[in-house]
């Protein structure tokens, strides 16, 4: 995943957790993940996201899993 591909991904993550009105902290908890990690993952500051994480994410958000990989 290069720069552009990071924050893009980290974009649409951010918009759509703050669309249903979650925090980092509630969407961390409910994945299982530190808070930081949503936290750089929504910067674009993840390279290789763990595809459990991801999944977990699109589950959390009623995001197409599609679109999240």
């Amino acid at each position: 995943m290069d720069h552009h591909d990071m924050q893009r991904l980290g974009d649409y993550l951010r918009h759509e957790r703050q669309a249903k009105g979650w925090s980092t902290r509630r969407l961390a908890a409910a994945v299982g993940v530190d808070m930081a990690q949503i936290v750089r993952l929504e910067q674009g500051r993840v390279q290789s996201p763990h595809a459990t994480s991801l999944a977990a994410i699109a589950e959390h958000l009623e995001l197409p899993l599609a679109d999240v990989f």
